[in-house]
């Protein structure tokens, strides 16, 4: 299992050890109003803006955490997606996702990010009556579910997911929220799609607000216990 203290490699300029173990990199960055997501990582996943009249995905550079701009979603038929990779493909060993999330609206049920549909779930990141929570499966199809942390709406809040070895661990705000044990848990290999800032089904699951610095580390789990958030965008090698 490997495990890295994360502000080691907050500061500008620094390089990420395991940064070719990293799935997806998205900064969330561009000029306002821009429909184009870019992934940094060595992945370079290539991000659709899917959107039903009227409604919008996009950059904003009225919000961000680093870099001036972030990701925002209007809460209904608007999401970022990119087809499947091996880089999803989690299985049964360590892993780490994090990004910041700013909710704008309390709809009921919002999602965030994930890999998750009927008979194809893997992972999902899901705001339930202000809760934040990941899900995760081994089938497919039955559902774990471990608790974030609770978010305050047009406040900016880190959230964290750490698999190291047979644990798994949440993080809000760089303090651990909550572990379990993950013994002998293989994730889904889904073939379905990885979507950020909302869903493709119901459009009432849509998340309303932004999101910042998305990173997904495949093999690392780079936390275990509370640590500081980093002050500076992630490395981009």
């Amino acid at each position: 299992m490997n495990v890295i203290n994360p502000y080691l490699f907050a500061a500008a300029g620094n390089t990420d050890p395991y940064f070719s173990s990293v799935s997806l990199l998205a900064h969330c960055d561009g000029a306002n109003n821009s429909t184009t997501l870019t992934d940094s990582s060595s992945v370079a996943n290539t991000f659709t803006a899917n959107v039903g009249a009227g409604n919008t995905v996009k950059i904003t550079t009225a919000q961000s955490v680093f870099g001036g701009a972030s990701s925002e979603s209007d809460g209904s038929w608007s999401w970022w997606s990119c087809p499947d990779n091996a880089a999803f493909a989690f299985g049964s060993g360590d892993l780490t996702i994090e990004m910041r999330v700013r909710r704008t609206a309390s709809t009921t049920t919002q999602v965030i990010a994930g890999q998750w549909a009927s008979g194809q779930s893997s992972w999902l990141i899901q705001i339930d009556s202000g809760v934040c929570k990941f899900y995760y499966s081994s089938d497919g199809t039955t559902a774990s579910t471990i608790t974030i942390g609770t978010l305050t709406n047009n406040t900016w809040a880190a959230i964290a997911i750490s698999r190291v070895g047979n644990s798994l661990y949440t993080f809000f705000d760089g303090t651990l929220a909550n572990t379990a044990s993950v013994t002998g848990f293989t994730f889904y290999n889904s073939t379905n799609t990885v979507v950020l800032g909302g869903y493709y089904l119901p459009i009432s699951q849509h998340y309303t607000g932004q999101i910042d610095e998305v990173r997904v580390t495949k093999g690392v789990g780079r936390y275990s216990a509370t640590y500081t958030l980093a002050t500076a965008a992630f490395p981009n090698s």
